[in-house]
């Protein structure tokens, strides 16, 4: 199983940046339990965002919503391997 730290090593800060942007109607600073001024730096650039942060910014979207939104190709590895998705920066599943 994947841990969760290695999972957001994925997400680069432009993508947390872009999500960001693309949920900001549905989330508020309340429900990011940060302030609003720090959530101001965050939305311009000035603050890198941290991984509590993008994991709370992740329980607001689905995974469908995530994968048509922000991965330009789904790729599933072949039989024998769970079913993973890989954007299209060409990462490649490993054999175990």
């Amino acid at each position: 199983m994947i841990s969760q730290k290695s999972l957001f090593e994925f997400f680069d800060q432009d993508l947390r940046r872009r999500l960001l942007r693309y949920l900001e109607g549905r989330i508020s600073y309340r429900k990011l339990e940060i302030s609003p001024s720090y959530l101001y730096m965050l939305r311009k650039g000035e603050r890198n965002i941290s991984d509590n942060v993008l994991a709370k910014l992740l329980q607001e979207i689905s995974v469908y919503e995530f994968v048509f939104k922000f991965l330009k190709e789904v790729k599933v590895g072949p039989v024998g391997f769970e079913p993973t998705i890989f954007a299209a920066r060409g990462r490649r599943p490993r054999p175990s």
